[in-house]
């Protein structure tokens, strides 16, 4: 939120921001935010949870998608530039999900989950240096066995945002515990580091 910026750094500007937004996974990131909230005491119910805080996260699930909130998302992602680039994905994910009996709304979940981390960004963006760095430790994602490069998706957005990709390098190997489940893709995962340099 932008009142979060705010309120850490008044106006006053970062050279740099560390940070490991949500995989487009379909993990509900919230239940591991309910239990930090718990512990600082907070929030005291799912109820408090979902009514204060989980609206406000970024979308990792299908949980979290609505037929309206992927409209929102595409028209914000359009007037950036870049729904264009998402398309072919999309129009995909919706085909897949029309073959399977109680298909996941893994098209609403990519509209969402990019329009989201742009906002992020874009909201960060003002608050960096010119030439401060921005550096996501992310993972790339195969919803029903489709591969979404996320990272570079991320950088392509972030240039439509002020940013330029400096560097995108492979941390580790991912998701190779869930070779032998014949119910999951067998994609090759990776988590990555993306740096992003604000202009």
């Amino acid at each position: 939120l932008v009142e979060s910026w705010d309120a850490l750094l008044g106006t006053e500007t970062a050279s740099a921001c560390l940070s490991s937004p949500p995989y487009l996974n379909n993990y509900d990131y919230a239940d591991a935010t309910r239990i930090e909230l718990y512990f600082w005491g907070p929030i005291r119910s799912w109820r408090e949870m979902t009514e204060s805080v989980r609206d406000g996260l970024i979308a990792g699930s299908t949980q979290q998608t609505t037929k309206g909130g992927a409209q929102e998302a595409t028209r914000w992602l359009q007037a950036r530039g870049f729904a264009s680039t998402l398309t072919p994905l999309r129009e995909e994910l919706c085909e897949r999900k029309q073959g399977r009996p109680r298909g996941k709304e893994y098209d609403y979940l990519l509209m969402m989950y990019f329009a989201d981390l742009g906002k992020v960004l874009a909201n960060l963006r003002p608050r960096l240096i010119d030439g401060g760095r921005a550096a996501l430790v992310v993972g790339d994602s195969a919803p029903y066995g489709l591969y979404v490069d996320t990272p570079r998706l991320i950088g392509a957005l972030a240039e439509c945002l002020g940013y330029s990709a400096e560097e995108d390098r492979i941390i580790r190997e991912r998701g190779l515990r869930w070779a032998t489940n014949g119910t999951r893709h067998q994609k090759n995962l990776s988590e990555r580091l993306l740096v992003l340099r604000a202009n």
